[in-house]
């Protein structure tokens, strides 16, 4: 593999086998399997019971999926590496193995999630509609959860006869919308 700098080079540049089944298998857990819904502070927490754990921390369908999708590019990265040994259609197959490796992904990622079926929101919040997207207003935080170092769900302060309304301001690194009480009537009527 080393004999001569082109071929360490198609080598190196063979990282996208591994990278492109990585982002597929992201992209198919948001749009497929999770619908843009994730919970934000399940992301931080390392309780074996947490929805982002799956098994002994591994998501191991996923890890699946990828190994599957990353196996389907070896050929080709063979022949790159060595022409004159493989065909020229495994030659091919490295010209457009990111891609073929990242859909391939998706695909499995995706079937193994909708066997799977992980667990979309914690224990409570069952009921929650899955909708696409539906926790984008809330950043991902239900009412009741508290701030992550300091940084938590939206507020909104109401101040009086204030001149800053519909600005935005950072308090302890929570985002706070500034309206006033005159906007406040005026958006629920």
């Amino acid at each position: 593999m080393l004999k001569n700098a082109t071929t360490f080079l198609t080598f190196l540049g063979s990282y996208t086998l591994f990278v492109g089944p990585i982002l597929g298998c992201m992209l198919a857990d948001y749009f497929f399997v999770r619908n843009g819904n994730y919970h934000t502070p399940s992301l931080y927490t390392r309780k074996s019971d947490g929805i982002y754990y799956f098994y002994k921390g591994v998501n191991w369908w996923g890890s699946l999926a990828w190994l599957l999708a990353m196996a389907l590019g070896i050929p080709g990265l063979a022949a790159a590496i060595n022409p004159e040994k493989y065909s020229i259609n495994c030659l091919h197959m490295n010209y457009i193995g990111w891609l073929m490796c990242t859909i391939a992904s998706m695909i499995f990622y995706t079937i193994f999630g909708k066997l799977v079926k992980p667990q979309i929101y914690p224990a409570g919040h069952e009921d929650t509609p899955t909708t696409f997207e539906y926790m984008k207003d809330s950043y991902g935080f239900f009412d009741e959860d508290e701030p992550i170092n300091g940084v938590g769900p939206v507020n909104v302060e109401s101040i009086s006869n204030s001149s800053h309304s519909d600005q935005f301001e950072v308090k302890d690194h929570t985002v706070t919308e500034i309206i006033s009480l005159d906007n406040l009537a005026s958006a629920s009527k």
